[in-house]
């Protein structure tokens, strides 16, 4: 799923399933220039990517996180 922040950033979210469950906080990494944000809920693994900095990209997946579960 692609979608816009307010400021018209681009933010794509993928997610997948897997057979093991657990469940993790988000993690901020940088990848060749882009932000990623990932994080386990149960048996979903969940990742946002933007050209935001991290620290506005794992915010953004504490909230989504907060407001899935």
């Amino acid at each position: 799923m692609v979608y816009a922040t307010e400021g018209f950033e681009r933010v794509t979210l993928f997610a997948a399933d897997d057979d093991r469950f657990a469940v993790t906080a988000p993690v901020a990494v940088v990848l060749n220039g882009v932000s990623v944000v990932y994080w386990r809920q149960g048996q979903h693994l969940y990742a946002l990517c933007a050209e935001l900095p991290p620290d506005t990209l794992l915010a953004m997946a504490e909230a989504a996180r907060a407001s899935w579960f």
